[in-house]
């Protein structure tokens, strides 16, 4: 019991910094983060609770005293060290808020000859022979809605974090990877566009997209709430947002052109596209998600979710677009991950959460993004 108790408390007091210092540029969230921990370590000590409580009495009013919240005073402190550590690092603020996202100009549109398509994020262009190049651009879309500001340097992250993992999992999957924009001088692109380009075989789209899900969160979170199930299948009651599934989950959505993507069972599915093609489908996308999710726990990520796109190239079924990126995946800190709450992540579940916050009804207009959030989320994407 005693045991149990004070290895508890630790816990809450790294979870409590992290909440403290969420948002703060990576180069000195650490340190604050330290300083936190030791305030609230100083808190636990002056409420004669101490770090190694003698009792199981004394660990429980810890664990119940930090669960209930920080009292006021000690969010006060907080907020003094921490305003004093951002006076005091002001360069380093200045150039992660005001210099990078001011200086670093955001691309939201491209304007290259022979233009197919226009997602919410990429645009796509003919390059003749069966090729195309998909730009992905820093617009960056929440709830299925595109915002209307965008997050610097983003597209180039999608890009090279695709193009890393296509090459990942080309042996689980054919995909339609040719080459990095960067590597076809011959193109002619702007340097700007070239890092968030890539060549990729033409394909014929597959109108489904295709979600694997390791842990219950986000819309699967939701319905299991109202009705136990996700994706229709009966869940065992007592989950908690977070937990991992026992086996990673297949739950297929539409692919919508405009509007939001609704999420449909594996029956659905099967009457849209097929029972084998279904059965293909999921196979693949659990293959490709359980090497990646292995591949990143040893990075000390999590990859919670993710949802892919495949198409069919020379009558082959092969995966698209783009692929575990902080865009079609939840991203999580394994060291700060905890059933229950709102996990650390490296994803745009930042922007997620602060458009929620303003109240916004997920129908556009969406809401501007501040240079806070914007720097933020930058970071995570880099980071990540």
């Amino acid at each position: 019991m005693i045991e149990k108790s004070v290895g508890i408390v630790p816990n809450l007091v790294r979870n409590w910094a992290r909440v403290y210092t969420f948002g703060l540029p990576s180069e000195i969230r650490e340190a604050r983060r330290a300083e936190i921990e030791s305030d609230l370590w100083e808190h636990i000590h002056d409420s004669e609770l101490g770090r190694n409580a003698p009792s199981p009495f004394c660990a429980s009013h810890a664990l119940i005293r930090l669960l209930a919240g920080v009292p006021d005073d000690l969010i006060w402190r907080i907020e003094q060290a921490k305003n004093y550590s951002m006076e005091r690092d002001s360069h380093i603020l200045s150039i992660n808020v005001s210099s990078e996202v001011k200086e670093m100009t955001a691309i939201l549109e491209t304007t290259l000859p022979n233009r197919l398509y226009q997602g919410k994020v990429r645009d796509t262009y003919d390059l003749g022979d069966g090729l195309l190049l998909m730009v992905a651009t820093d617009r960056t879309s929440a709830f299925d809605v595109v915002l209307p500001t965008g997050i610097p340097e983003k597209g180039a992250v999608l890009c090279q974090i695709s193009a890393f993992w296509f090459d990942k999992t080309a042996d689980i999957i054919p995909n339609h990877f040719v080459s990095l924009g960067a590597d076809r001088a011959d193109l002619g692109l702007d340097e700007d566009i070239a890092r968030r380009a890539m060549v990729v075989k033409r394909a014929e789209r597959i109108d489904v997209e295709c979600i694997v899900r390791g842990f219950i969160t986000g819309s699967a979170w939701s319905e299991y709430r109202r009705s136990g199930t996700v994706a229709g299948q009966p869940m065992p009651e007592g989950l908690q947002d977070g937990d991992m599934f026992p086996e990673p989950l297949f739950t297929p959505s539409t692919k919508a052109e405009e509007g939001h993507d609704e999420n449909i069972t594996v029956a659905q599915m099967e009457d849209l596209v097929g029972k084998e093609l279904t059965e293909t489908l999921s196979k693949a996308s659990i293959e490709v998600y359980s090497h990646a999710r292995d591949y990143a726990r040893e990075k000390g990520i999590i990859i919670a979710d993710t949802k892919f796109e495949f198409g069919i190239i020379d009558g082959e079924v092969s995966l698209i677009d783009e692929v575990l990126t902080p865009d079609s995946s939840r991203f999580w800190d394994m060291d700060g991950y905890a059933p229950g709450k709102s996990q650390p992540s490296y994803d745009k579940q930042f922007v997620r959460d602060w458009l929620d916050a303003q109240g916004w009804d997920h129908e556009p207009p969406a809401p501007e993004l501040p240079d806070d959030i914007v720097a933020a989320t930058k970071d995570r994407y880099l980071e990540a």
